[in-house]
């Protein structure tokens, strides 16, 4: 009798030790792989600190940080193998594919990529993430990729609006800002594109059903656009200043043949504001689905 226990105390010492190790080795890594695809959801999440474990082996027993990054769904997506896409959206999320266990290939993947700029990635374009890898242990799942190439572009006006919706003017009342916007016209200085134009930015949101104006501004602004592989991308932009300086400002930020426009009469300037903010009203009813 004292023997069988031994045995069995010794068994299950060596099973616990597998257990142990196979809790702390590092997960089957993924990749490189290029994959294409369609961006379906998107969401960007910030940087997250970890605090180490003590006594936990691998990357889980030290401090790390999670870099800001997209948790990309991408469809109609080619370059893996249906068992790779699946492994690869497992690693990221175990409950992701529930109710697609039956389907010989899962019908999307979900992808985290490492970018700082959270309006990089858009919904609904086409890319390719060249270079990708899903490597990690116990402490948790980390991925690096060589480029991503934006295959459909954004059009000069959706750049525009993506822009001066996030930069130009923050919302006050936890609404959302709508811009609307009246070119003047474009100039080219080395591999920059200075984009001249009238803004008006409002935001808006509902209160008991009704929508509501919070926030709002409107100037004249150039944006300041930059080439790069993934096509030109507006990365800064001049507006004027307040008070004494106002005139000056814009005499020194916009080229000449623009100052009649920006310096319009009361007439001219009330129709542009006046069918800006309709624009933008026009927007957020869309956006709400309100009346």
């Amino acid at each position: 009798m004292g023997k069988i226990f031994q045995i069995s105390i010794t068994v299950c010492c060596f099973l616990l030790f597998l257990t142990i190790n196979a809790l702390s080795a590092p997960i089957r890594p993924v990749g490189p792989v290029d994959v294409r695809g369609t961006v379906s959801e998107i969401k960007w999440v910030p940087e997250e600190k970890l605090k180490g474990i003590p006594g936990m082996s691998g990357s889980a027993g030290h401090d790390r940080v999670i870099p800001e990054h997209f948790l990309v769904t991408l469809i109609d997506y080619d370059g893996v193998t249906a068992e790779t896409a699946r492994m690869m959206t497992r690693y990221l999320d175990w409950t992701a594919l529930k109710g697609e266990e039956q389907k010989d290939k899962p019908s999307f993947i979900l992808l985290r990529i490492n970018y700082s700029d959270r309006n990089y990635l858009k919904k609904d374009r086409k890319i390719k993430v060249r270079g990708y890898t899903v490597r990690g242990d116990e402490g948790g799942t980390w991925t690096s990729y060589g480029a991503v190439d934006i295959l459909s572009r954004e059009s000069l006006e959706e750049n525009i609006q993506d822009y001066l919706q996030n930069h130009i003017e923050s919302p006050s009342y936890e609404g959302k800002m709508f811009c609307s916007y009246e070119l003047f016209g474009t100039e080219s200085k080395g591999s920059r594109k200075y984009i001249y134009l009238w803004a008006l930015c409002m935001e808006y949101y509902v209160k008991n059903g009704v929508l509501m104006q919070g926030t709002g501004v409107s100037m004249p602004v150039a944006l300041i656009s930059v080439h790069s592989r993934s096509g030109d991308k507006i990365k800064e932009h001049q507006k004027p200043v307040d008070g004494e300086g106002y005139g000056d400002s814009i005499r020194k930020i916009f080229p000449k043949k623009y100052h009649k426009a920006i310096f319009a009469e009361s007439k001219e300037y009330n129709r542009r504001a006046d069918s800006l903010l309709k624009d933008t009203e026009r927007q957020a009813k869309i956006y709400y689905n309100v009346k």
